[in-house]
């Protein structure tokens, strides 16, 4: 039994006889898609995310933050952090004159979390997300748990002098961890409807 029938076509009803478990039997066939939504529902688990309005009154734009980050709304967007806590996350509205401005009093804003840039660390590279222009500015510093990778991503929004940063950091081996959530959230930012 190789498979087919005798014509050389595969059996009528949608079955094939496959080697199932080691034994010669019919096996019903299974969609790649189907496949693959298991796999990604395996990956995804229970991770749901919510949209943050930023800033929550007069939002010029959204963004997506996993439930298991514990996001808590604020005056001028959302803080949230990992699951132990290792990589921290503010996502904040800035009114400055331009990205490099903006990028700037989103660093100094982290300063009430005992984040701290060094001197002389700043890596910086334009970018465009979701459409937006974006001011990427890594820097290597220190937080309350001792030695930190710091990154803002500050995005341009539409209106002029509006824009939105979203800034993560702690150690480097933390930030790898969770490195697929960082991205979802940095890529779920979009203007505001």
């Amino acid at each position: 039994m190789n498979g087919q029938s005798d014509d050389g076509r595969p059996p009528r009803g949608g079955r094939r006889r496959l080697r199932c478990g080691g034994a010669a039997r019919a096996c019903p066939r299974r969609p790649l898609r189907t496949l693959l939504a298991a796999a990604l529902a395996a990956i995804i688990g229970d991770a749901a995310a919510r949209p943050f309005p930023v800033p929550p009154t007069a939002p010029v734009a959204t963004v997506d933050v996993p439930d298991d980050w514990g996001p808590t709304a604020t005056t001028d967007g959302v803080e949230a952090s990992a699951a132990d806590g290792a990589v921290r996350l503010a996502v904040q509205f800035i009114h400055a004159a331009d990205a490099e401005s903006a990028s700037a009093a989103a660093i100094a804003n982290l300063s009430r979390f005992g984040v701290s840039p060094a001197h002389g660390s700043r890596r910086a590279s334009s970018r465009r997300t979701n459409g937006l222009e974006a001011l990427k500015v890594d820097y290597s510093g220190t937080d309350p748990n001792g030695e930190s990778e710091i990154t803002t991503i500050v995005f341009v929004m539409q209106g002029g002098g509006a824009f939105v940063a979203v800034s993560y950091w702690g150690d480097d081996e933390a930030q790898e961890a969770v490195a697929n959530d960082l991205q979802a959230i940095a890529e779920s930012l979009a203007p505001a409807r």
